[in-house]
């Protein structure tokens, strides 16, 4: 079940957040700094939206996700039962 709510979830998202960039990217001058008419304003425009999609966008996410799962523990009453492992010392082989 879990697997493929990820996939419902997952998939479509990374179909579609390519396009998504690079229609933001398109807005922001990537077209005319590709032909290599963009200003020095437009330059700086985009390496700035690139800049907040390398390094604001991952951390927005990542806030997300620790708020997401901070309701569940990884130590709490569901692993509170202590495993003990029984270790037998090695024996040598006797010689006669």
């Amino acid at each position: 079940m879990v697997y493929g709510s990820n996939a419902v979830v997952v998939k479509p998202a990374l179909s579609i957040s390519p396009m998504i960039v690079a229609a933001i990217l398109s807005r922001c001058g990537y077209d005319e700094v590709k032909a290599g008419t963009a200003t020095a304003a437009q330059k700086l425009y985009l390496q700035n939206t690139i800049f907040t999609f390398s390094c604001f966008a991952p951390v927005v996410i990542g806030i997300i996700q620790i708020i997401a799962w901070r309701q569940y523990k990884l130590r709490g009453e569901g692993n509170s039962q202590e495993r003990t492992i029984t270790v037998k010392p090695a024996t040598s082989p006797t010689h006669k």
